[in-house]
């Protein structure tokens, strides 16, 4: 009995430090935009799997294997094969970490990003979306992912999701982090009209929106 506690023990120090770990590993590829090294990546993910096969209700790690799997397949799109293959590992993770925690509305988020990624632009992926908006509405992740995938689908949305993201977008952009995102997603995808009303009466916001708009029309 003795053996089999201690080993356990290992084995939960050990999964806690690889949660620590990739959790770090995936704050910088988020900042970075991009997958530097194959080799760091595929090691990551082999030590999550393993970590996860230990303990398979731990959500963190569900999550960073989504994520991962995300950054993956952007890395892969000159190749519609792997791409696809990551995007349904991705979607396989993320939908199990909501299954084991419903309530939390990145989950929701990131599900809603996935299948966008993929092009499944489906009824689960908007219920997702509505998930992520009504469980996270204050969630700097939850609105940045929301404001992705809502601009990104606008046309796809049914009228009372539209209304959600709006929501989320005039939130959003009451945060000097997500402003700009915001901005340069709406240009970005067309959807100048719905954000102008948002901008009104704010000179900042208005100022930033002239500025993005600009560098955009100088191809900067």
């Amino acid at each position: 009995m003795t053996a089999i506690l201690l080993s356990w023990c290992l084995i939960s120090t050990w999964v806690n430090r690889v949660v620590s770990t990739s959790g770090q590993y995936v704050t910088d590829l988020d900042n970075r935009g991009w997958i530097q090294d194959i080799n760091h990546w595929s090691s990551t993910v082999n030590r999550l799997e393993t970590a996860l096969f230990w303990n398979p209700l731990d959500v963190d790690l569900l999550m960073r294997l989504a994520r991962l799997y995300r950054w993956r397949a952007f890395d892969q799109r000159l190749s519609p094969k792997l791409a696809r293959e990551s995007h349904r590992l991705a979607i396989r993770y993320v939908k199990a970490a909501c299954r084991r925690r419903p309530s939390w509305g990145l989950t929701w988020a990131i599900l809603a990003g996935v299948k966008t990624a993929a092009g499944h632009i489906d009824e689960e992926m908007i219920l997702a979306l509505d998930r992520a908006i009504l469980l996270g509405p204050w969630e700097r992740q939850v609105q940045h992912q929301v404001v992705l995938v809502g601009i990104q689908t606008w046309h796809r949305l049914p009228k009372d999701t539209q209304h959600l993201v709006i929501e989320t977008v005039d939130k959003a952009l009451k945060d000097s982090r997500l402003s700009r995102i915001v901005i340069e997603t709406a240009i970005r995808n067309s959807w100048q009209a719905p954000l102008q009303p948002l901008l009104q009466n704010n000179q900042r916001l208005e100022r930033l929106f002239k500025s993005i708009e600009a560098e955009y029309r100088s191809g900067h």
